[in-house]
């Protein structure tokens, strides 16, 4: 992702895209392969480079969001980007409540963390199942792993999603 970063500071924008398309690509049955990082490598460009959001950041949402192997890193990517790509969960209602059956507890707790970080109201009851269980459950958070039981991830996204919307979120 700095790398990305470095060429879009060099006036080579188009080699930036061309870079996530070929990550989104791998994320498509067509690809032949799967790469298992490319989730976390378009939301830290994203993150880098927020213009970039949208449309790579929604569109690796939309990819993810149907593969359950890819919920682990697809969840720490939206978790990464945040409030930008709350408005694409949305139009995944029904995979989302899909993934909060999950019985692997790192998946439940990137997803509980995920939908706090975004602000995604609509997952409060799934999260609020997951507040008692303990868990323990790994994050990658600002340069190092975060062991928690799943029920703290759970009860710190449901205050995220106390906190009161800015009038810029409210308005999207």
């Amino acid at each position: 992702a700095r790398v990305m970063q470095q060429w879009w500071r060099a006036g080579a924008a188009e080699r930036v895209r061309e870079y996530l398309r070929g990550l989104l690509w791998s994320l498509s049955d067509e690809s032949g392969g799967i790469a298992w990082n490319a989730p976390q490598v378009i939301a830290e460009t994203g993150v880098l480079i927020p213009e970039l959001v949208d449309p790579y950041g929604a569109i690796m949402v939309s990819r993810v969001i149907e593969e359950p192997p890819l919920h682990r890193s697809g969840f720490w990517a939206m978790g990464r980007l945040g409030k930008p790509v709350a408005w694409v969960l949305a139009h995944f209602l029904e995979p989302l409540s899909r993934a909060f059956e999950s019985g692997d507890p790192q998946v439940l707790g990137l997803a509980a963390w995920a939908m706090g970080r975004t602000g995604f109201a609509p997952a409060r009851a799934w999260i609020e199942a997951l507040s008692g269980r303990e868990e323990k459950v790994r994050i990658y958070l600002e340069g190092r792993f975060t062991e928690k039981s799943l029920g703290h991830w759970a009860r710190e996204a449901l205050v995220k999603l106390e906190t009161p919307k800015s009038a810029e979120e409210v308005d999207r």
